[in-house]
């Protein structure tokens, strides 16, 4: 992007702060710069014409000023405020750590367009509440580490080639990114710790994941112990890929049990 220079982008505020007397600062997710700070002149009067749009999960088309880097909002043409996430503490709180962890794994300069899709639609499925929480946060979370380069082995065991579909005892090296038979990872793994026995159920809801395409990512079910199972795997699996920490996990683990 050419310094001083003004231009339209899509982008998702995922997160606002004051900034001088009426202003903010907003950091954005954005389709072709990546994650961006842009600052929101006069955002917080009430008579500001892009009010709604510097809001925390505001979706909008902005024109931007680049000078040097740093970039100012112009204007803002609101697409969908996402105002039903801020309606039950418990969508607010996945949502905001939906919003963190996609910026942990967007730098500023990159192609943000697939993130940037991504992220719309689990906003937009969260929203609609179709789904339990933890349900939409095992996709999201398996989902963002396929959509970032790290799919595990989820055809055959890596140690003697049998179809996965076709063994029952398997175990999941949450370190390597591969399921294989339970016999074959008492006799070859290496570090036994990273290895979780996975249940076929929780196998399935994986491999639907990893290779579901548009709205049938979301049409799947599963009963209570297997969600359970998928959420703490898809947990253990992306965090550490990340190497940044995420600090609205714990907020969102906060809330577990008392809503």
């Amino acid at each position: 992007m050419k310094n001083n220079t003004q231009f339209h982008v899509n982008g998702i505020v995922i997160k606002e702060q004051s900034h001088g007397e009426q202003g903010k600062l907003l950091t954005v997710i954005t389709e072709y710069n990546g994650v961006i700070t842009v600052n929101a002149k006069n955002a917080r009067k009430i008579s500001a014409g892009y009010l709604k749009s510097t809001q925390v999960f505001a979706y909008s088309n902005m024109l931007l000023y680049n000078k040097n880097g740093f970039y100012t909002l112009l204007e803002a043409e609101l697409n969908n405020d996402f105002y039903s996430l801020r309606e039950d503490i418990e969508t607010f709180a996945f949502a905001t750590y939906a919003c963190e962890t996609v910026a942990a794994v967007t730098t500023e300069g990159e192609d943000g367009k697939t993130l940037l899709s991504f992220l719309l639609n689990t906003l937009f499925i969260c929203g609609k509440n179709v789904l339990p929480v933890s349900q939409q946060k095992a996709i999201f979370e398996f989902r963002l580490a396929v959509l970032c380069g790290f799919l595990p082995e989820l055809e055959y065991c890596q140690f003697c080639g049998e179809p996965l579909d076709s063994i029952k005892n398997k175990s999941f090296d949450l370190s390597e990114g591969a399921i294989c038979c339970t016999a074959c990872t008492a006799e070859e793994g290496e570090n036994p710790l990273s290895w979780k026995p996975i249940s076929d159920g929780c196998y399935k809801a994986l491999r639907h994941i990893a290779f579901a395409q548009g709205a049938k990512l979301y049409a799947f079910r599963t009963d209570e112990n297997t969600l359970r199972e998928l959420g703490e795997i898809t947990e253990k699996y992306l965090l550490p890929r990340l190497e940044k920490k995420i600090k609205s996990l714990e907020f969102f683990h906060s809330l577990e049990g008392k809503v």
